[in-house]
Parts: structure tokens; C-alpha cells; sequence
């Protein structure tokens, strides 16, 4: 049983690594988009 413990707790920071690097990515997005509406602004 020990076994499937460690894979869920691989899986479960698996998870939580994909979910901050989609935080991230989306950050990223978000801060592209304002950039490009100030530019369309000017």
C-alpha cells in the first residue's frame, strides 16, 4: 500500500507544478494583452 501512496503524492505535485506554471503562463498573457491594449490606445 505504501506504493500507492508515494504515486499519489507524485501525482498530486505533479498537479500543483502544472497548475503554477499554468498561473504563470496566464500571467504572461495577461500582462502581453494590457501591453498591446495601451499600444492600440496610443
Amino acid at each position: 500500500m505504501k506504493y500507492e501512496h508515494l504515486t499519489r503524492e507524485a501525482a498530486l505535485a505533479k498537479k500543483e507544478l502544472l497548475e503554477e506554471e499554468y498561473k504563470k503562463m496566464f500571467d504572461e498573457a495577461k500582462k502581453e494583452l494590457s501591453l498591446e491594449n495601451d499600444l492600440a490606445g496610443m
